[in-house]
C-alpha cells in the first residue's frame, strides 16, 4: 500500500480550514441561500464555476445536500 493511499485511508473528515477562498466565499453565500447564478453575479464569475466550487466543496466537507452546507461549515 502506497504512502498516499494510507494517508487518504487515514484522513479525518475535512474543516472548512481545508477549503480554497474561493470556495468557501461560493460556500458561504450558498450557505445563506443564494442561488448559484447569485453567486456568480455577485462574484463576477460564471455559474458553472459556481457548479465546480461547490462539488468540490461538499466533498470537502463531506456535506451531501446545500442545505448541510451551514453545519459543514461550522466545523
Amino acid at each position: 500500500m502506497t504512502a498516499r493511499r494510507v494517508a487518504h485511508l487515514t484522513q479525518k473528515t475535512s474543516t472548512h480550514h481545508e477549503l480554497s477562498e474561493a470556495e468557501l466565499k461560493v460556500a458561504k453565500l450558498a450557505a445563506r441561500g443564494h442561488t448559484n447564478r447569485e453567486i456568480a453575479d455577485r462574484l463576477f464569475i460564471t455559474a458553472s464555476t459556481v457548479e465546480q466550487h461547490l462539488t468540490r466543496v461538499y466533498r470537502k466537507l463531506n456535506v451531501k445536500y446545500r442545505t448541510d452546507l451551514p453545519a459543514g461549515l461550522a466545523g
